[in-house]
């Protein structure tokens, strides 16, 4: 009988640590690529993006992280981590000109495309690039998930905002019509 309530007892704990209720500890959000393949309706977060049946899951994760969402998450850097990682290189394809830039940019500084009245920003660049419930942050200081936060300018004016991954591009919620980023290098400030 003792033997059945601890089972019991260990299989209550692993059940609630697994659902993550548990109050107070920060979860690491993970997007998982498996569909429903029972074909059981789910109900989704109040905000979140419909999942059609014959959506890509990918597509469907890319969707979410974007910015459009109302409310854009916080990211989260130590002082450590900005001055270790100051700049990054990209390339910038111009679909009307088929014209593939590659530009080296500093974190925080606008830099022109070329004439073509448009620049780039990279807001923020995150080496390790994890997300939590309610910020973005970095796991460590080295580029093992790097990922800047990119936003095109035309004048003064943000037109197209989102998330670049170097490992991952299929996860980028950097969307424009004319202008394709990449993320090619991050470079470390000299010491």
């Amino acid at each position: 009988m003792l033997k059945k309530i601890v089972i019991l007892g260990v299989l209550v704990v692993f059940f609630a640590v697994a659902c993550g209720k548990q109050e107070g500890e920060k979860r690491v959000v993970e997007e998982k690529g498996a569909a429903d393949t029972a074909g059981q309706s789910r109900s989704l977060p109040e905000g979140h993006p419909s999942v059609d049946k014959g959506m890509n899951m990918r597509s469907a994760a890319v969707q979410h992280s974007g910015i459009k969402s109302t409310k854009a998450k916080e990211i989260r850097l130590s002082d450590e981590i900005k001055s270790k990682w100051k700049e990054v290189e990209i390339e910038v394809t111009d679909s009307e000109s088929d014209a593939k830039d590659v530009i080296k940019v500093k974190v925080g500084v606008d830099s022109p495309i070329g004439d073509t009245g448009f620049s780039v920003k990279v807001s923020a660049f995150v080496p390790d690039y994890t997300m939590f419930e309610d910020y973005v942050s970095t796991r460590s200081d080295e580029p093992n998930n790097p990922a800047v936060f990119v936003e095109l300018l035309k004048g003064d004016e943000v037109v197209a905002s989102g998330w670049v991954f170097k490992k991952l591009p299929t996860f980028n919620s950097y969307k424009h019509d004319r202008f394709t980023v990449a993320l090619l290098t991050p470079l470390a400030a000299e010491k």
